[in-house]
């Protein structure tokens, strides 16, 4: 099922992205500690995600073009770069207002992925914009909606995101910290 809005709302409880860790290919120690061995290399925090993901908003750098749209949640302080990936697609709800599938921003995902210069996690065209009608709670019945589609970030393996975003685990995707 489709969500109809990008209204993930912030306060939900977040779970935690996984890092770092080390990249030491060397084992740890046969005798049963869990200790590794020695790095040549420390660890380092991620780097700061650019494009598509990049946090946005007042005070913050501005969207590369690429990725040119910062979005944000109502009464958010800040946002994340997107791009739109279709513009004036349609879906219904049936009688009982429920949204069935639909592939019409699926085929899409192309456009985000050649954007998504990060990881973890997977770009699609996923976060429905300017829905019109203006969605109610509940939603309203046998009605169609138009709206503008735009890249987002699925949560990857183990809820993980880019540096600075966290994983919506009711939504799966990727959301600024």
């Amino acid at each position: 099922m489709r969500s109809l809005s990008y209204a993930i709302p912030f306060a939900l409880m977040l779970a935690a992205c996984g890092g770092g860790g080390s990249t030491n290919p060397t084992p740890d120690a046969p005798n049963g500690t869990v200790h590794d061995a020695p790095s040549a290399t420390p660890d380092s925090a991620p780097a700061a995600v650019t494009g598509l993901g990049q946090k946005c908003g007042t005070g913050l750098p501005a969207c590369p073009t690429t990725a040119s749209a910062c979005l944000t949640a109502q009464g958010a302080a800040s946002g994340f770069c997107s791009g739109v990936c279709h513009m004036g697609a349609t879906l219904m709800t049936d009688a009982q207002g429920n949204v069935g599938p639909s592939n019409v921003v699926a085929a899409d995902d192309a456009k985000c992925a050649a954007i998504y210069t990060s990881t973890p996690g997977t770009a699609l065209c996923s976060l429905d914009v300017n829905i019109m009608p203006a969605p109610t709670n509940p939603i309203q019945k046998s009605t169609t909606f138009t709206f503008d589609a735009y890249c987002g970030i699925k949560c990857g393996t183990g809820n993980t995101c880019p540096a600075a975003m966290t994983c919506n685990t009711t939504q799966m995707l990727c959301i600024p910290n």
